[in-house]
């Protein structure tokens, strides 16, 4: 009994999302920069917020006071974080959480299309039509971090 063995093979597949298929994302990525490089202005430019650490009001080595008491760290992460505090420095919150999404959709051409039965030779297949072929992909990430010492954030 003879088994008929079927291959279809395009001569070229070649992305084109990025050529001819204008990009959805645009006006997401132009409000995320308009985002990113405004804010850092704005919180350069008031010097009454508290948006930046900075040693302005008192020297390196000076603890961090409160009311005029030295604060306390009552937190079990990062380690020797009281230590780094009484320094002088600041520290972040010891722990975070970040979810990353991302969305693409690219179109495919599909040109010069082939067919070989049997291990013979490659013969055109002009008549099939697959259309607009497209590839989407979706994907979703959370991402949990803490700082193990005031240096090291570990995620």
């Amino acid at each position: 009994m003879h088994s008929r063995q079927r291959s279809i093979r395009p001569h070229s597949a070649t992305p084109s999302g990025a050529r001819n298929c204008p990009s959805r994302a645009s006006p997401a990525i132009a409000c995320l920069l308009a985002c990113l490089l405004v804010s850092p202005v704005q919180a350069q430019q008031d010097e009454d917020s508290n948006l930046v650490a900075s040693l302005e009001h008192r020297e390196l080595g000076e603890p961090v006071l409160v009311d005029g008491e030295r604060v306390i760290y009552d937190r079990a992460l990062p380690f020797l974080a009281q230590e780094v505090l009484d320094l002088g420095f600041e520290l972040p919150l010891p722990y975070g959480a970040q979810f990353i999404g991302y969305w693409q959709e690219q179109d495919l051409v599909l040109e010069n299309l082939s067919v070989a039965i049997n291990g013979g030779d490659f013969q055109p297949i002009d008549f099939v039509d697959f259309g607009t072929p497209s590839v989407e992909n979706t994907s979703g990430q959370v991402k949990f971090d803490a700082w193990v010492f005031p240096f090291m954030n570990v995620y």
